[in-house]
């Protein structure tokens, strides 16, 4: 593949993505860094696209998934790993939800080893809302686990359930953005965030009570809530299954001791 795997025209509703190997890919330098495995284009928005169980790898420059322009949308159960930047352009992303996305479902995707950001994209448009990311599992993406917001127009989303080691972000949010829901995920990264301790980044952000947060579990890589990958260490066991991307122990998981330095915001 030169610079994309599948550009897609936006008016076809139930395109179907299942069970694909796709890499590597690049680098090869367009406009707007459009270079993607899957990109869907803009346009009138069309509804029910699917993309699932696949794995997208050795990325070089652009995004993993870019898309713009769907209802009602799908992305579950990839993986996303090992991209890179030789042409230090900066510009990388797993999952890129750009403008005029509604209703959207983020669920399921473990993305690690990007040197960008996991989860991104401008969120473009005043109709990019109604989105769920949960049951994701991010990490060792050099800027962001998670970037909320780029361009100050998103609606409403629920980020819940997720494993962010990383910083997670939100930027550019008045009044008329948002509300932001932060409930129930594992946090762990360098940044205190706003409020001090909830270990949310905010830039730009004017009021932050559009960013609203519930029962998330949070501190610094120092504190040991995270082994390899986004896995609990022995002390956080107990919170597979309510927080965090896991719903259940892993065989043969070491009984789990009381935590310490506990901090729950």
């Amino acid at each position: 593949m030169r610079y994309k795997g599948f550009e897609l025209d936006p008016s076809g509703d139930y395109q179907t993505f299942r069970r694909l190997d796709m890499g590597p890919l690049g680098p090869t330098q367009t406009g707007g860094y459009n270079q993607s495995f899957i990109l869907a284009g803009t346009g009138t928005a069309s509804d029910y696209m699917i993309i699932q169980d696949s794995f997208f790898h050795n990325l070089d420059l652009g995004a993993g998934i870019k898309i713009y322009a769907k209802n009602k949308l799908l992305i579950e159960d990839n993986v996303l790993a090992h991209f890179k930047d030789t042409n230090t352009v900066t510009n990388i992303e797993g999952i890129a939800l750009k403008g005029d996305v509604r209703r959207t479902t983020v669920r399921g995707n473990t993305i690690y080893d990007v040197p960008q950001k996991g989860i991104g994209g401008n969120m473009h448009d005043t109709t990019t809302r109604e989105m769920e990311i949960l049951y994701n599992c991010v990490y060792n993406a050099s800027i962001t686990a998670i970037d909320i917001n780029q361009d100050g127009m998103a609606g409403v989303i629920h980020i819940y359930r997720n494993t962010f080691s990383g910083t997670v972000q939100v930027r550019n949010t008045d009044s008329s953005d948002g509300p932001f829901y932060f409930s129930n995920n594992v946090i762990v990264n360098r940044d205190s965030g706003t409020p001090a301790g909830s270990h949310i980044y905010h830039l730009s952000v004017s009021d932050p009570s559009r960013v609203v947060r519930s029962d998330n579990l949070v501190g610094y890589p120092a504190d040991n809530i995270l082994g390899s990958g986004c896995n609990l260490t022995s002390g956080y066991l107990s919170y597979i299954g309510t927080h965090g991307h896991l719903r259940s122990v892993p065989l043969n998981a070491p009984v789990p001791s009381a935590p310490a330095s506990l901090t729950v915001n």
